[in-house]
């Protein structure tokens, strides 16, 4: 097996399978340089997700707040969550909203991409902006204690004191709402 990165300084010569868990790939790359150094390079390899803004007739956003194990805290974010098998990045937005808050998007405009851990992670995740709500947020329970939640709304503002005062961590909540400010302010 060699194959070329395409930032031509990189050739890929053996490729291992580490681990296979809902999805997610440790893969273990043997590399080699111009030079003929070689080295290993061991990465998750994920489907891909997405992440949505959800913003209400009222102008307020819909946000969820969940418990994180890994960092053994509640964390206040945006809906979203990894590809599901073939689905569209679309769907996938569509599925995960209404999964986390019972919300249909009657619009659904994507925003751009982010790679949000790309030193370990090929995981590509892509924004939307969710208009045209209909139903009610309600609070979504799945029977394992990983994805219960609660439904928080709020406006701009307060999302914005959130993201100063610490209390907003999440790095796809933060990118995804300076993608969607950018975005504002180039109207």
């Amino acid at each position: 097996m060699t194959a070329r990165d395409d930032g031509s300084h990189v050739v890929l010569v053996g490729r291992k399978l580490i681990y296979e868990w809902f999805g997610l790939r440790l893969i273990r790359d043997d590399l080699e340089l111009q030079d003929g150094r070689r080295f290993e390079y061991t990465y998750v390899e994920h489907p891909g997700s997405v992440v949505v803004i959800p913003r209400l007739a009222s102008g307020e956003h819909v946000l969820v707040e969940q418990y994180r194990y890994p960092i053994r805290q509640r964390s206040l974010e945006l809906p979203a969550g990894s590809l599901d098998g073939a689905e569209t990045p679309e769907d996938a937005a569509r599925r995960e909203l209404f999964e986390e808050t019972s919300l249909q998007a009657g619009e659904l405009r994507p925003l751009g991409g982010i790679a949000p851990s790309n030193g370990f992670c090929s995981e590509h995740m892509l924004v939307f902006v969710a208009d045209g709500l209909t139903g009610v947020p309600q609070p979504h329970t799945t029977t394992t204690e990983r994805e219960r939640h609660t439904i928080v709304t709020m406006s701009e503002e307060e999302m914005l004191r959130h993201v100063r005062s610490g209390h907003i961590t999440d790095g796809a909540t933060l990118a995804a709402l300076l993608l969607w400010r950018l975005a504002r302010e180039e109207r």
